[in-house]
């Protein structure tokens, strides 16, 4: 019988993504990764050193994701370029919901540097002024992470919860956005995307800059 390949970083990495999208970061512990992947527990000390950087690469690798959905935005505007991204860097956290409240943890979402820079240079491209581009780009992040969270943790039944938290206000406005689940869902993407806008209007010139 030949030997079993070496596993590396990124196995690990995948396997509990995989993991914690079936019962939550709550249910990772090396011994439960480790009895997953048929490995000693201790095996994966040899690549992390805790599970905090264990958390900061599964958000990596989640995030790593994003170029592939935003594809070619050289035929929008920059303003719709920077919508674009955003909405990409939700969904791409939307497809594990249940490592979302790692994002806080991680802190993994600056540390992604190809997306600081692309998103960087889309605001630059919008007319944000040098000195004004951290602060931009910190909104942005900001909103994108703090909005994912609150709208994700706790799934699979996020949006449930939400729903009967609504339907206790009892008053009609709450009363129409919590009917279903699915009308929860589109109330949230609904102001994310109004959000969303109030943030690049905030920092955005009202008219693109001179070319």
């Amino acid at each position: 019988m030949g030997r079993r390949p070496a596993l590396q970083r990124s196995d690990f990495v995948a396997a509990a993504i995989e993991y914690a999208d079936e019962v939550g970061l709550d249910g990772i512990t090396w011994r439960t990764l480790g009895t997953r992947m048929g490995l000693s527990h201790t095996a994966i000390y040899s690549h992390f050193r805790d599970k905090d950087e264990l958390l900061a690469a599964m958000i990596n690798t989640v995030l790593a994701n994003i170029p592939d959905l935003v594809g070619d935005v050289s035929g929008m505007t920059p303003r719709d370029a920077l919508a674009h991204v955003a909405r990409c860097a939700r969904a791409a956290l939307a497809q594990h919901p249940r490592i979302v409240p790692a994002l806080p943890v991680a802190n993994s979402f600056g540390e992604s540097t190809a997306l600081v820079h692309r998103a960087s240079a889309l605001l630059v491209a919008a007319g944000v002024p040098e000195h004004d581009l951290p602060s931009a780009y910190q909104a942005l992040e900001a909103y994108i992470v703090g909005t994912t969270v609150h709208d994700f943790a706790g799934a699979p039944n996020h949006l449930e919860r939400r729903r009967l938290r609504y339907r206790l206000v009892g008053t009609e406005p709450f009363d129409v956005v919590s009917r279903t689940t699915a009308e929860i869902a589109r109330h949230n993407e609904l102001v994310f995307e109004r959000g969303l806008q109030v943030i690049l209007g905030g920092f955005l010139p009202l008219s693109p800059p001179a070319t």
